[in-house]
Formats: C-alpha cells, sequence, structure tokens
C-alpha cells in the first residue's frame, strides 16, 4: 500500500454518505467512548467492555457502561462479584467480563501512584504495557484505551476485527487473523497517515467543519480510523462485494476474492495465513 493508493482509499470511503454521516456522528463524541469520561481507569474498562459487542447493541453497552460511571471506579472496587455481573449480564461473557475487571483493578493499583511514569510512555509502550499486564486486553483493547486515555488526538488508530479480518486483505495489508494482527495493521495506517494532504482530503470529501480545527500540516489520525471503521461497518460487514466502491474503483489487491465475499472464503484465507505463518505451504 503506497501513499497515493492510500488516499485514495480514504477519498472513496470517506466520499460516501453513509460514512460521512457516520463519522460526523462519532467525531466529537464517540459512542463507544464518550468524551465526558475523566477517571483513565474506568477508561480501561469499558474499552475492555465494548469487546465482542456488536454495533446494533450500542444501546444496550451505553446502557450497561452508563450505569458503571455513575458508580464510580472506587465504588465498583467493593461491589461483589454477584453484583458486578448483575450489571453485566445484558452484555454477556460475565466471567470472562469479570476477569478482565478483576485484572484492570490490579494494574490500576499498580499503577495509581505512577502516572507520571504511564504518560512518559510513547504509544507503542504504553499499549505493550496494557496488554502484558491486563489479562484479556489483547492488542485491540490495549490500543483503544490507550486512544481513550491520551484523547481522540492522539496518534492511535485503532484496528477492531472488521478491519483487521476484512480491509486488511482486500487492500493489502500485511496482516494475520492473530491477536498481533490487530498490531500490524495499526502501525501501517500509523506510518502512512502522515503522507496524505489531510486538510484537502477533508474538505474534498464533505468534513469541512473538521478541517477548520486541523494545524495546516496537521494529521487527522482520529478521523482516518473513523472513515476506515464506519466504511467497514457499512460495507465489508455487508458481505455484498458487488456494491464495495472501492472494488469498483479497482482498488481490491484480488477482485476475484473479496475478504467480504463469504464467511467460508474467509476462513480458507485465514487457514492459508496460518499454514504460511507456521511453515507450511
Amino acid at each position: 500500500m503506497d501513499a497515493a493508493r492510500f488516499e485514495e482509499v480514504l477519498q472513496i470511503s470517506a466520499s460516501t454518505e453513509a460514512v460521512r454521516r457516520l463519522v460526523k456522528l462519532n467525531y466529537w463524541d464517540n459512542q463507544w467512548w464518550s468524551r465526558h469520561i475523566k477517571d483513565w481507569r474506568l477508561k480501561i474498562l469499558l474499552c475492555g467492555l465494548s469487546a465482542r459487542v456488536a454495533y446494533r447493541t450500542i444501546q444496550t453497552y451505553q446502557h450497561v457502561t452508563n450505569k458503571l460511571c455513575e458508580i464510580g471506579y472506587d465504588k465498583l472496587t467493593r461491589l461483589s462479584e454477584g453484583e458486578f455481573k448483575t450489571i453485566l449480564a445484558p452484555l454477556g461473557l460475565k466471567d470472562t467480563r469479570w476477569r478482565f475487571w478483576q485484572s484492570v483493578q490490579r494494574f490500576c493499583e499498580r499503577y495509581e501512584e505512577r502516572q507520571e511514569e504511564l504518560a512518559r510512555l510513547s504509544n507503542d509502550e504504553f499499549i505493550e504495557l496494557l496488554r502484558k499486564e491486563i489479562w484479556g486486553a489483547g492488542y485491540k483493547v490495549a490500543q483503544a484505551s490507550v486512544l481513550y486515555i491520551r484523547g481522540y488526538h492522539s496518534g492511535v488508530i485503532v484496528v477492531d476485527s472488521g478491519m483487521r479480518n476484512l480491509l486488511a486483505p482486500c487492500l493489502g495489508f500485511a496482516t494475520n487473523p492473530s491477536d498481533k494482527g490487530y498490531e500490524l495493521m495499526r502501525r501501517q495506517l500509523e506510518a502512512l497517515a502522515p503522507t496524505i494532504n489531510c486538510q484537502d482530503l477533508l474538505r474534498e470529501t464533505g468534513y469541512g467543519d473538521i478541517a477548520k480545527r486541523l494545524a495546516p500540516d496537521e494529521v487527522d489520525h482520529w478521523w482516518v480510523h473513523l472513515v476506515l471503521i464506519y466504511f467497514k461497518r457499512e460495507f465489508c460487514n455487508a458481505h455484498r462485494p458487488e456494491q464495495c466502491p472501492l472494488l469498483r474503483a479497482r482498488l481490491v489487491v484480488d477482485p476475484s476474492k473479496p475478504a467480504c465475499g463469504g464467511v467460508e472464503q474467509r476462513r480458507n484465507r485465514e487457514r492459508e495465513v496460518c499454514e504460511r505463518l507456521n511453515g507450511g505451504p
């Protein structure tokens, strides 16, 4: 993926009306990671709870997380396992989420008096720390946590499962179906982002209100994340390659095998990648 091709992918993706509507809905105050939450400890918890939650059930997620935030982090630590799981019940996976919560508490206890140390870490270092020290976080949750803690414009481009599994193979990003695949794609996206003319691209695609907040040479990593994740949601998740504007523009690496072509096709591609990683044919 070269710079010119990446800019064309963003230009086409951002120009679609459905993507533009969702990006603008989530740019200033994200539906998953509200800017109104200030407690860094709650931000880690919310990022972990957003895992394995479908967009169609976002209102359920918001209901649960609003309840948790109303209680507050310190009071949450005093809830019994049964009380905490009762609040989490609508999200499912209560045992897994409880174990994650226990690990979040241990991490926050270790670093409560060491926040300056965390602040000195690079984004890459902070992501690795969270992934290693919090059970169940993985790269996807760690990326989201660093973005949420440091702010929408901290330079982190969070990669979700659909971006890794569907967008990455279609567009030619080096990745794999393991947890590491999220991080591989993130680093490639963040290396490409500074190569685009962000101001011009925002104005050309109908985001003049966002362009106004940027300095002349500033790159809006948050906008890049939102454009790609909502393009994935609107087009890739539909599994209808004939409707994909990137396919029509011949920006897909192998037009005969779009990753969104079907579940079985995606599974076959993932098996092929795993075989190569394990030294197979």
